[in-house]
C-alpha cells in the first residue's frame, strides 16, 4: 500500500471538486427551482439531501442528477408536517430581513439571532433527514434530531463552522456563486463532515 504525498492528496482532492462541480450546479439549480413555492422548501432540501447520497455512494454509475432529483421530490412533497417547517423557517428568514432593515441596535441583534436560529434549524433537518436515510425512510420526531445534532459536540462546532465559512467564501467573492452553489455545496460539505 503506497502512501499518498500532499501534492497527490491535493491533485485528487481538485479532480474530485471537478467531477462534482456540474452535479452540483445542476442541483443547485433543480433546488432553486422546487424553493420557489415557499412551502416545498424543506422537501426540496430533503430530495437534495438525498440524492447527494445516493451520488456519493455510486462514485463509478453514470446518474442523470435531475431526474433522481425530480423522483425524490415527487415522493417527499407528500408529508405535511414538511409544509408545516416550512413556513416556520420561512418566516424566520423573513422575519430576520424585515429586522435586519430597521436601524436599531437591538433589531440588529434580533436579526442575527433569527439568521442563527434558522441555520441551526437546517442543521437539524439535515440530521433528521440523514437518520431517516439510515432507517429506511421513517423520519425521527425533531427533538430526536436535535438531540442527534447535539450529541457530539467536536462534529456540531465542524458543521457550524463549515456553514459560517461556506456562506462566507462564497459571498466574498459575489452574491451569485451564492446562488449557483449555495445549498448543494453546503449539503455536500456536510456530508463529508456527518460521514467522518
Amino acid at each position: 500500500m503506497k502512501l499518498r504525498t500532499a501534492p497527490q492528496r491535493i491533485n485528487q482532492s481538485l479532480l474530485n471538486g471537478i467531477r462534482w462541480l456540474p452535479q452540483l450546479v445542476v442541483l443547485q439549480g433543480w433546488w432553486l427551482l422546487y424553493t420557489l413555492p415557499l412551502v416545498t422548501s424543506v422537501a426540496a432540501t430533503r430530495a437534495l439531501i438525498e440524492v447527494l447520497i445516493l451520488l456519493r455512494s455510486n462514485d463509478q454509475q453514470e446518474v442523470r442528477c435531475g431526474q433522481l432529483f425530480r423522483q425524490r421530490i415527487r415522493h417527499l412533497r407528500k408529508r405535511k408536517s414538511d409544509w408545516f417547517f416550512s413556513g416556520l423557517m420561512d418566516l424566520l428568514v423573513i422575519d430576520s430581513l424585515i429586522l435586519g432593515r430597521i436601524q436599531l441596535p437591538i433589531s440588529q441583534m434580533l436579526s442575527a439571532g433569527l439568521l442563527v436560529i434558522f441555520v441551526l434549524c437546517v442543521l437539524v433537518l439535515f440530521y433528521q433527514t440523514m437518520a431517516g436515510w439510515q432507517t429506511g425512510g421513517r423520519l425521527p420526531q425533531l427533538w430526536v434530531s436535535f438531540y442527534l445534532f447535539g450529541k457530539q459536540p467536536k462534529k456540531l462546532l465542524a458543521h457550524v463552522l463549515w456553514t459560517f465559512c461556506f456562506a462566507f467564501v462564497l459571498a466574498l467573492f459575489g452574491p451569485v456563486y451564492l446562488l449557483v452553489l449555495g445549498m448543494s455545496g453546503w449539503v455536500l460539505g456536510n456530508l463529508f463532515i456527518y460521514q467522518k
